[in-house]
């Protein structure tokens, strides 16, 4: 499972099967399910100097995507859009 920060990174909270451990963060610019999951900027620890980029799926792609909960909030007036948190 993993939480969103902002700025397209995520950190891992739980993890089962998985190389990637509680605390690792990660960048992301989408996730598309079948397509190989690319984490930008990965780090072991937050003060890890060493990023590192990781595809995931490379052969199947992403086969789950599960949202457990989403917040929709509109922007303040003048900035348009409809961001997700």
């Amino acid at each position: 499972m993993i939480r969103y920060l902002g700025d397209h990174r995520f950190v891992a909270e739980h993890c089962e099967n998985a190389t990637m451990k509680e605390g690792d963060t990660f960048r992301c610019l989408q996730f598309r399910l079948g397509q190989p999951l690319l984490m930008q900027d990965f780090r072991r620890e937050a003060s890890d100097p060493c990023a590192r980029c990781y595809l995931v799926g490379r052969d199947d792609g992403l086969t789950q995507l599960q949202f457990l909960s989403e917040k929709v909030y509109q922007r303040p007036s003048g900035q348009g859009g409809v961001e997700q948190a």
